[in-house]
């Protein structure tokens, strides 16, 4: 798992979302600002903070909390433990066992 936390500088929820991230991440993540590349800002503009694994291509979008967080990151370890991405990974993972207002994507 490669967490990465997509955000802009001058983003107030960004900022929170950074906070809830860090507390769930003791290593903390790779903190990605979409000003940086074009790519970015065409898939995130409008969508930031989004917390993204760029192992599975999974991604949570704001808003969340920390116990979103942390079932996103429990979610994708199991999920990476048994090995279900292959020829699954284009799917959504299914949401409603995870959380039924929040939908976690496939970006890749």
């Amino acid at each position: 798992m490669r967490l990465m936390l997509f955000g802009t500088s001058g983003c107030h929820l960004c900022e929170q979302a950074e906070i809830i991230v860090n507390e769930c991440v003791p290593d903390g993540v790779e903190y990605v600002d979409i000003a940086e590349q074009e790519q970015w800002q065409e898939l995130y503009a409008v969508r930031i903070p989004v917390l993204y694994d760029s192992e599975s291509g999974r991604e949570l979008g704001w808003p969340f909390d920390r116990v979103e967080v942390e079932m996103f990151i429990d979610r994708v370890a199991r999920m990476q433990l048994s090995g279900i991405w292959g020829d699954r990974s284009h799917e959504a993972l299914d949401f409603a066992s995870f959380h039924p207002d929040y939908l976690l994507y496939n970006v890749n």
